[in-house]
């Protein structure tokens, strides 16, 4: 046994708690905090994974771990990763829940931000996105508000099938509103009026107008 790792345990075995450099050998399948294989002075040595350790280890890390008296060893902190280019995972190691509360808080992604949750909720007295390229792609969406306002310089709708109901309607078109179908339909229960200065009606085969009473003129 060489001496420093004889240290290490009568300091161990008294009670003090001493702080050393070890390298992560093997990481657990689940981090839960437990099951870490450290290298530390020539020796396996298991250990776990401090709550303040925010970013998780990885094999070949570089790590500052505790010797505590009772013969536990908790890994503190990364000093030196061994991929620069590896993601780093940031989590608090066997918490159901991490909550980051602050007068303000950004996230900055010079590339890509990506969000993944089986649900996500968004909660805010006031809410503001702006972008200038959107794409969004949902099976189904439901939107409820009490009132919407929307401005667009060109808009474009493509669906199968539209549905719309209204208790009123009202639309204006300040230049020429023109509808293109295979057959259009216009009904109403009680009046239908079509006013303007000239109204011209024509047909390639056949006029009808058929009603009880017919004024013109």
């Amino acid at each position: 046994m060489r001496r420093d790792e004889a240290m290490l345990m009568e300091k161990a075995a008294a009670g003090e708690v001493t702080l050393e450099t070890a390298t992560i050998l093997a990481v657990p399948e689940a981090d839960g905090g437990l099951g870490y294989t450290l290298a530390l002075a020539e020796r396996r040595v298991s250990a776990r994974r401090a709550a303040g350790c925010l970013l998780a280890p990885a094999q070949g890390d570089r790590v500052l771990v505790s010797l505590c008296g009772a013969g536990e060893t908790y890994i503190l902190t990364v000093l030196e990763r061994q991929s620069a280019e590896a993601p780093a995972r940031i989590g608090v190691a066997a918490a159901p829940a991490v909550r980051l509360a602050a007068p303000n808080l950004e996230l900055e992604a010079a590339e890509r931000l990506r969000v993944s949750s089986d649900e996500l909720e968004v909660e805010s007295r006031r809410a503001r996105v702006t972008g200038r390229l959107w794409a969004v792609a949902v099976d189904a969406a439901t939107a409820v508000a009490r009132k919407l306002e929307t401005h667009f310089q060109l808009r474009r709708a493509s669906a199968e099938q539209l549905v719309e109901d209204y208790d009123m309607a009202v639309r204006r078109v300040q230049g020429v509103d023109s509808q293109t179908a295979g057959s259009l339909l216009l009904k109403a229960d009680e009046t239908l009026l079509a006013e303007a200065q000239n109204v011209v009606v024509g047909a390639r085969k056949h006029v009808r107008i058929d009603g009880e009473q017919i004024a013109m003129g």
